[in-house]
């Protein structure tokens, strides 16, 4: 292993690599090993949420557009 990282610096280190080496993943309510790409815990049932997919914007940023357009048309019929 140090042979490698002597010849490429820029690699992964030591700790990337064992920590994401593993074909298993623990699961964060019964700390049970499950396969890595599992989507639901074999134990517990716990559904794993995908890690590539986006979450959404968040509440607030609806309300203050919403807030915003509203604002811009009451301007508007004020005019």
């Amino acid at each position: 292993m140090q042979q490698w990282q002597e010849t490429d610096p820029d690699g992964p280190s030591e700790a990337d690599i064992a920590r994401f080496s593993s074909e298993y993943k623990t699961c964060p309510s019964c700390r049970e090993e499950v396969y890595d790409q599992a989507e639901f815990c074999t134990a517990c049932n716990h559904a794993f949420m995908p890690q590539d997919e986006a979450k959404g914007l968040p509440l607030w940023v609806f309300i203050t557009a919403g807030f915003l357009l509203l604002s811009l048309i009451a301007v508007g019929f004020a005019i």
